[in-house]
């Protein structure tokens, strides 16, 4: 597809709202008007290469500050979600629309935007991961779907996020969702990861091999997980 120039973005959106039917993408109309159109609006933005790269910066966020950040390491582990969650790390939703945009604070939480798989979720995702292994080196797709790899090893991780509505799953069965994860990684260059994800998996694997997070997470699961229990604890 041809790229328009600054000024089209209705004739560009009709173009793409055509070219898409059929497409379901995570959190499409919000997209459209808060990021896309907004980056090709601006004069910094480039003008995609074709219809894959053009899909790919409705992932991206809205603002330079992640573009811009050093890059950190490769990392070779992180623990997953079902380990971090009995270490007592909290999993929350953020309100963030850019579903790159993780945050991990210094009381042990951790948010994530929602992430909508449907069907058609692993083909989208592959073909943008086909456009970053050959275009951009370390894209930041790359970037965040290997560390959601790591999070997502089973059934039991995907429940967890599915219960804090981290991810919503159209597609109805845990394990179809784990397994289009872990699925999508393979076969792909390990990335780089930019220094903000390199410090929030540094962080999370600090804080599962901290013993005392895991001796406050038992000891609340043990004492307070039920009202019997903190009432029979107050007696």
């Amino acid at each position: 597809m041809e790229a328009k120039p600054n000024g089209c973005v209705d004739e560009l959106k009709n173009e793409l709202n055509e070219m898409l039917k059929g497409v379901v993408l995570p959190e499409m109309s919000e997209i459209h008007e808060q990021c896309i159109y907004k980056k090709i609006n601006s004069e910094r933005v480039q003008c995609p290469k074709h219809f894959t790269d053009l899909l790919r910066t409705f992932l991206l966020r809205q603002s330079d500050d992640f573009v811009q950040e050093e890059k950190g390491k490769a990392i070779v582990h992180v623990y997953n979600v079902s380990q971090l969650s009995e270490a007592g790390l909290v999993f929350e939703a953020s309100e963030s629309k850019c579903l790159l945009d993780l945050d991990f604070d210094d009381k042990g939480v951790l948010k994530m935007p929602c992430f909508h798989v449907h069907d058609t979720t692993e083909m989208y995702m592959r073909n943008i991961l086909a456009f970053e292994e050959c275009h951009v080196p370390n894209g930041y797709i790359s970037q965040y779907l290997s560390i959601l790899d790591f999070l997502v090893n089973t059934e039991k991780d995907v429940s967890i996020l599915v219960d804090k509505r981290i991810i919503v799953n159209w597609m109805g069965d845990a394990n179809a969702v784990a397994a289009m994860v872990n699925n999508l990684c393979k076969n792909v260059s390990m990335p780089t990861l930019n220094s903000k994800y390199k410090s929030i998996c540094d962080r999370l694997n600090g804080f599962y091999e901290n013993p005392r997070n895991k001796y406050k997470a038992i000891f609340i699961h043990e004492y307070f997980s039920t009202p019997w229990k903190i009432a029979s604890t107050e007696n």
